[in-house]
């Protein structure tokens, strides 16, 4: 009996990946066709599960360092993870080794799983097959889930059915054999994106509250079994958010992101967010049902939380008008922004409203239960007949393209997408020297990400380190290389980048046309050795042409290879100045020491050789610069009340006190003109 349910999911598994069964080292399946945008979402989703599989498989406690976002040392942490993704890709990485199919492996076990943990749970509280199938079916293969196999992480629920059931049993069995259960289970599931692991905690949170009021009496007993499960994932939630957390803190991002906004009618017949009206009907069903009395055959009855789960689902993302007067209560996600971290970095909490079709799955068990049991109890060819016209609805409803768009407002995608590199372009990458490789033309703002997809893609089968960052967010550094790349094939920059450990070009001939036209004429440069020498051709593929940076001059990390430019500006009293501290770099390359990140500086104000004032400050320090050249460190601050001539001084807080920047200042009486800006260095 189980095993045929297993059979019927992974049909269905199959099946929604059909599309890419033929080929799956080099497609994968795309809602939208060659739309750039979720083109390069699943590109980069494609090189983070590889990359997360490849990891967790060899260095696990070196995984946040990351291979993109070279030279930070916990790139990983400014997008998603996809820890849990690198879990499931294991396999399909050793067996294999190839990122694609690892991608199409991780998307086509995901559904299966989820259908399986919902057939667990509802099959223990119905004892029905039937009703567990369809309860499985409905969970496992819900829209929701197979129309954004593109963003893997952000419908990885897969497993808090499965996870409410070993918590039930915990309560109701006491063994430590279920904290095992429990703890490993929780665990795997927080390994999934922040959109699950909310909803994760509003299941556990409802669900666990029914728990303990239903098992008062037995609470002191369980108290060291939940004390221990609370431990672990404590332990494994702060390795997990650490590295955010402290990304946060360092460079000021992941927070501040607008999020998209959710109305009432996305939730609606006809939209992405429809629960189905098979789901919905099964589910209305299961809670009339209710009202004929609980059920005590498993100590209490399960649809009242797990119907607040849904409500709260519903309130996670939509704010209510209470009945009868002007007051409106804000969605439990504003209420939560300022008291849960990183929170503000989310940026479609609708996602979290995925946690309803939890709580609708074990309903429609029920209701499908229910429906069965009204054809009588000795019924049973009756019975199986309306289990197959139930099943067959149920399926109908998702996998028919006109059934799916009218309930949905789309079909099950079915468009595929040439993901792997050509071979020629493999071929090219295959033999890179050690060190990270600089994808041009590099540009992390904007849509300028768009264009390094492809170098990004190449990555997952070189596996050397990328500056490139295709992430949620970005920091200075990512414009900082953007800013030497700017200037090659100049001598300085080559050696800039040399310093950095970059030790390899990538040239990409599939960009924009402005970008295409500016890799065309660096390319053409290196053949002038005055221009170029430090470039050395290693291959070039069908779409890039690839160069080895070669040994370049010593380099130093000492800041005492930095001197301060001495500057002047002139400001009014008491009003915002922005203070530009030159710097340059004296007789040999400088390098940014490790860990990139900013640096604590103090800013001094002295008049007539006496300080007036000073102020601590938190700046990136040049993440390069050769002999020569020169950069800025803008510092904000607010000039002094009293006018006259003022030296502002730019030092180091670590103890030595040296001085890296300096300028003059003059508060006038009245606000002085802008000073005009700089014209740009020429390498």
């Amino acid at each position: 009996m189980h095993a045929a349910a297993f059979g019927a999911f992974l049909i269905a598994a199959l099946w929604t990946s059909r599309a890419v069964l033929l080929d799956p080292a080099a497609e994968v399946t795309l809602r939208t066709p060659a739309a750039t945008i979720w083109a390069s979402d699943v590109t980069r989703n494609v090189f983070q599960i590889s990359y997360a599989s490849r990891a967790l498989s060899t260095e696990p406690w070196n995984f946040f360092a990351g291979q993109m976002c070279y030279p930070l040392a916990a790139g990983v942490a400014l997008g998603e993870h996809m820890l849990g993704e690198g879990i499931l890709g294991i396999p399909a990485h050793l067996l294999w080794d190839d990122p694609v199919v690892t991608f199409n492996f991780v998307v086509t076990v995901r559904p299966l799983l989820g259908a399986l943990s919902m057939y667990a749970l509802a099959f223990y509280w119905t004892r029905s097959f039937g009703a567990a199938l369809i309860a499985g079916f409905l969970f496992g293969f819900h829209p929701m889930r197979l129309n954004d196999l593109v963003h893997p992480s952000v419908v990885g629920n897969e497993l808090i059915p499965a996870i409410l059931l070993a918590l039930h049993r915990l309560f109701a069995r006491r063994r430590w054999r279920d904290v095992v259960v429990l703890a490993s289970l929780a665990g795997l599931q927080m390994l999934a994106s922040l959109y699950v692991v909310l909803q994760l905690v509003i299941a556990v949170g409802v669900y666990g509250i029914h728990l303990l009021w239903s098992h008062r009496r037995s609470v002191p007993e369980l108290l060291p079994k939940l004390a221990v499960v609370a431990v672990l994932l404590a332990g494994l939630a702060i390795w997990v958010f650490g590295p955010y957390l402290e990304t946060r803190e360092t460079w000021g991002v992941l927070q501040g992101r607008k999020p998209f906004p959710t109305v009432r009618r996305f939730v609606g017949f006809g939209n992405h967010f429809f629960p189905g009206v098979c789901l919905l009907f099964l589910a209305l069903l299961g809670l009339l049902d209710r009202l004929r009395g609980r059920e005590t055959d498993r100590g209490s009855d399960p649809r009242l939380p797990f119907a607040i789960i849904g409500v709260v689902a519903i309130w996670f993302i939509l704010s209510w008008r209470v009945p009868w007067s002007p007051w409106v209560v804000p969605s439990l996600f504003y209420l939560l922004l300022p008291w849960i971290p990183g929170l503000d970095g989310v940026r479609a909490p609708a996602n979290v409203y995925f946690v309803l079709v939890v709580s609708l799955g074990l309903l429609a068990a029920y209701g499908a239960r229910a429906l069965v049991e009204k054809v009588g109890p000795v019924a049973a060819k009756p019975r199986a007949i309306l289990v197959g016209i139930v099943s067959i609805a149920c399926v109908a409803e998702v996998f028919l393209p006109a059934l799916a768009t009218r309930s949905f407002g789309r079909s099950l995608p079915s468009t595929t997408f040439r993901v792997r590199p050509a071979a020629e372009d493999l071929a090219a990458v295959a033999s890179l020297p050690p060190g990270a490789v600089l994808d041009f033309p590099f540009n992390n703002r904007g849509a300028g990400v768009f264009g390094l997809r492809w170098g990004v893609l190449l990555g997952a089968y070189h596996e050397r380190r990328l500056a490139a960052c295709m992430a949620s967010f970005i920091t200075p550094v990512q414009d900082a290389i953007t800013e030497i790349s700017q200037r090659l094939p100049g001598p300085r920059a080559v050696q800039e980048l040399w310093s950095l450990g970059l030790r390899t070009i990538s040239f990409s001939r599939q960009d924009t046309v402005a970008g295409r036209k500016r890799a065309d004429r660096i390319v053409d440069a290196l053949a002038d050795r005055d221009k170029g020498a430090h470039l050395v051709p290693l291959g070039e593929g069908r779409t890039i042409r690839v160069f080895e940076i070669a040994g370049g001059a010593p380099f130093t990390t000492e800041v005492s290879a930095l001197a301060p430019v001495v500057g002047s500006q002139t400001n009014g009293p008491a009003e915002p100045i922005q203070l530009r501290f030159g710097l340059q770099s004296i007789g040999t390359t400088f390098r940014h020491p490790d860990p990139v990140q900013p640096t604590v500086l103090v800013v001094t104000w002295s008049r007539d050789e006496k300080p007036v004032r000073s102020k601590r400050a938190r700046s990136l320090l040049p993440l390069a610069l050769a002999p020569g050249r020169r950069a800025e460190i803008a510092i904000e601050d607010r000039s002094p009340q009293d006018p006259g001539r003022y030296s502002v001084t730019l030092a180091l807080a670590d103890g030595t006190n040296r001085v890296v920047g300096k300028r003059h200042v003059v508060v006038t009486t009245r606000r002085p003109r802008r000073d005009p800006p700089r014209p740009r260095q020429a390498d």
